[in-house]
């Protein structure tokens, strides 16, 4: 037991400087989305800014979970 607690241990370290390098790169093309909505004026009324942001968020988190998922299957059925 005390074997499985520090490989998983292990595991949680590797996956943190893993997740941190992603969120860089989709920060960069985020800027570019939001202006579109900026010049409909209509649009972000509608939808105001808050979907947009949840959607944008929500696909940037969705990304680091798959693959910690992934990861971790991965290494589960390595360690099975």
């Amino acid at each position: 037991q005390q074997q499985q607690q520090q490989q998983q241990q292990q595991q949680q370290q590797q996956q943190q400087p893993a997740v941190v390098p992603k969120p860089q790169p989709t920060v960069v093309p985020k800027p570019q989305p939001v202006v579109v909505p900026k010049p409909q004026p209509t649009v972000s009324q509608r939808t105001t800014p808050l979907p947009t942001a949840t959607a944008s968020s929500a696909l940037s988190n969705k990304i680091p979970t798959v693959d910690i998922k992934q990861q971790t299957a991965l290494k589960f059925v390595q360690s099975g």
